[in-house]
Formats: structure tokens, sequence, C-alpha cells
């Protein structure tokens, strides 16, 4: 069983391999943060309501945790080059926090979909009702929240029309268009935090095996040496 252990050891350049990934990974999902909050700065810019995964706040958790991630990784890049009980602890500390943070971010995503819908229908007929629909319509080629009849109603209820529709009788109106856009982004989120998660928590056992490794293997010298000690201290005895 110890020989298994033995072969089963993982290297320094394992662990620093695996941690590299990890902080790839976070570089790479990091830009999907700014890139949501892009999104949400210039198309959406004059919307007042955001559904879950364009809140402020929850870009605020995503960044926090991205940036956790990403000094997580380089802490193990640093425990490969030089080893230290209290850096490993840390790590597994903040390990642990990350998943939790990863894993509830991942879930919450898909778990709520009513409530999406409900903010998304809402944020979406606030910009109608506040003639912000233009850029939209301009955007995903349609037309109106529901079609062109949105234009074609009485002038008391409408006097205002939009040069950004798509110019055809049958335009299609821009609400499920820009529900399953926002629902596309609400997916990305939940995407990448599955894959973090995965990602670290593989780091996370490449640790801590990496670790029980280099501590049974010290354990195997010490218990290699005594039987040297007993054979030297038998030969002292033999002289006297």
């Amino acid at each position: 069983m110890n020989r298994l252990f033995r072969r089963c050891r993982i290297s320094d350049v394992s662990v620093l391999q695996i941690n590299v990934v990890l902080l790839l990974a976070g570089l790479i999902f990091l830009m999907d943060v700014f890139n949501h909050m892009y999104v949400k700065n210039t198309l959406l810019r004059d919307a007042t309501i955001f559904p879950g995964a364009l809140l402020a706040w929850m870009f605020l958790t995503r960044f926090v945790t991205m940036l956790g991630y990403i000094l997580n990784a380089i802490l193990g890049i640093r425990m490969a080059q030089r080893k230290s009980m209290l850096k490993f602890a840390f790590y597994m500390l903040i390990s642990l926090i990350l998943l939790l943070y990863t894993l509830s971010i991942a879930a919450s995503r898909l778990m709520y979909r009513s409530r999406f819908e409900l903010s998304a229908k809402m944020m979406i007929l606030l910009l109608w009702r506040n003639h912000k629909f233009g850029k939209l319509e301009e955007e995903f080629g349609c037309c109106g929240e529901a079609g062109l009849i949105d234009y074609q109603i009485s002038t008391e209820k409408r006097n205002w029309a939009s040069g950004a529709c798509c110019g055809t009788e049958d335009c299609d109106g821009c609400l499920s268009k820009l529900i399953n856009y926002l629902w596309g982004i609400e997916v990305e989120v939940a995407r990448d935090n599955f894959i973090l998660f995965i990602l670290l928590l593989i780091g996370a056992i490449v640790m801590m095996w990496h670790y029980k490794g280099v501590k049974f293997h010290g354990d195997q010298n010490e218990t290699d040496e005594r039987p040297e000690e007993r054979s030297k201290g038998s030969a002292k005895k033999t002289e006297t």
C-alpha cells in the first residue's frame, strides 16, 4: 500500500501546471465579467431595472470571486516553488470559500427562471414606455415591443415612431429577442461558474494529494532512518 501511495504521489510540476490552468481560466472568465458590464453600460444604459446577472451586487460578487480565484491560483504557483503548511492552510480555506461562491452563483442563475423573466419584462416595458427602444431595435433587428403594430396604434396613445425598425411589415417585436439575449447572459454566468467550480475542485484535490504525498514521503524517510540508527547503536554497544 505504501508503494502504491508513493507511485501516485503528485509532483511539484503537476501542482504548478494545475494552478497555471486555474490562473488562465480565471483571467479568461474575468473578461466575461467585463464584457457583461460593457453590455449593461452601452446597450442597456437607459434601463433602470435589470435581471439578476446584470445587477450591481452580482457584478461585485462575481468580480470579488474571480479576484480571489486568481489570487488563489497565484498562491498555488508559489506553493509549487516553495512549500509551506501555512500557505497550504490558506489555499484550502480560500478554495472552500470559492467553491461555495461559484456553486451558489451558478445554481442561482438557473433556479429562478420565473423571477428572471419578470424582471426582464419589466425592464423592457420601462424602456418602451420611456421611448428608449431605438438602439435595441437597431441592434436586434426588431420593431417595437410586440411588433410593427406597436407603431400603428392611435396617436393619442403613441405619437412617436422609430427609424430603427427593420422596415418590413412582418418585423418581429423585441420582447422575445431581448429575453432570449438576457437569458443567454444568465446561462453564460452559470456556465462560467460551473467550470470554475470543477477546476477549483480538481485543484484542491491535487493540492491535498500532493501535500499528503509530501508528508508521507517525509514519514517514510524517518522510518527508513530508524533501522540505521539502531544498527549504529548496536555497533557502539559491541565496541564497548
